[in-house]
């Protein structure tokens, strides 16, 4: 398992090459009130090429897809604007204060919770959800 903490708002590239455009159940999201957690389940798509072949000018490979936690620490609280009742985020990117943070969302949903400081992890399991193909044209 790794983590990758970030505690310097300038550093959540970190989590966001990861997450972005990732899709995830809103139902699955928790808020840990006494411990003031929120935690959002999702995959996310390792960059380790794994099964590489190669056959006339065209190279294949695939990728993993894990299991992962997006965890957000010091919550106070947290809305979750879904109007359109669509029941599933897919993060664009995260707008970032020092008692807010908001994971804007790729379709029409919004979270948006109060800290009382800045703290997130992404925990990346080893459990292999699926393996994503991909392939380049060339030598």
């Amino acid at each position: 398992m790794d983590l990758i903490r970030v505690i310097n708002k300038a550093d959540l590239n970190k989590i966001l090459d990861f997450v972005h455009d990732r899709i995830f159940d809103l139902s699955d999201i928790t808020f840990d009130k006494v411990e003031e957690v929120v935690t959002i389940p999702l995959t996310v798509i390792l960059d380790k090429k794994a099964e590489q072949k190669k056959t006339f000018m065209v190279k294949r490979w695939k990728y993993p897809v894990v299991v992962a936690n997006l965890i957000v620490k010091n919550v106070i609280s947290i809305d979750v604007d879904d109007k359109d009742q669509i029941d599933q985020g897919c993060i664009n990117d995260f707008t970032c204060t020092d008692s807010e943070i908001v994971i804007n969302n790729s379709v029409p949903v919004i979270i948006r919770m109060s800290v009382s400081s800045f703290e997130m992890i992404l925990e990346i399991t080893n459990h292999v959800q699926e393996m994503k193909a991909g392939f380049s044209l060339g030598m």
